[in-house]
């Protein structure tokens, strides 16, 4: 595989904050690190949020017009219901906005809410094929992703204007795989 780095010394990449919403997820990933046990909550109060990203977007304004990348992470971010409203709040205070997600609960109508709001889309794709995805844990129950599913994610993803972002833990399971097609 080829591997090409572009470089562009007329862009400065923004300030990025990692935000993890809540500790709930629909999977369960073997190498997965977000057990949060530290934390005295399941997720983040939507009312604390917002205040925490007002004080974000004040920083912002004192960067000299540096912009500031928020990244919702998780858990599952699609599990926090108040996402769709934090994500335009965020754009109001003149945020870029990014999330990361396994696409389980990600369709074509939640793309469409998202749009305008969400700048970048990260889908972790860590295999292509059920069989891998089963064995690594990243699956439902009744649920084994596969390239189709993927594919289908990425469609929407583009067909809304968002840019897209992939995750992949490499390991022994899925360490010969071509992810690319």
């Amino acid at each position: 595989m080829k591997v090409k780095i572009l470089n562009n010394s007329q862009q400065e990449f923004p300030c990025t904050i990692n935000i993890h919403l809540t500790r709930s997820c629909n999977f369960n990933c073997q190498f997965c690190y977000a057990g949060f046990g530290e934390c005295g909550s399941s997720h983040l109060p939507p009312d604390q949020l917002r205040q925490i990203l007002y004080e974000i977007s004040r920083v912002q304004s004192y960067q000299n017009e540096r912009k500031i990348k928020v990244n919702f992470a998780g858990g599952e971010t699609l599990l926090y219901p108040a996402l769709g409203g934090i994500l335009g709040f965020c754009k109001q205070l003149g945020l870029t906005t990014s999330l990361v997600t396994n696409g389980f609960l990600l369709d074509e109508s939640m793309v469409d809410q998202f749009s305008g709001a969400l700048d970048i889309c990260a889908i972790s794709m860590d295999s292509g094929l059920p069989e891998t995805n089963h064995a690594i844990g990243r699956c439902t129950r009744d649920f084994r992703p596969d390239a189709l599913f993927y594919r289908s994610k990425v469609g929407h993803i583009h067909g809304a204007g968002i840019r897209l972002k992939v995750n992949t833990v490499v390991n022994r399971l899925n360490l010969h795989e071509n992810l690319a097609p």
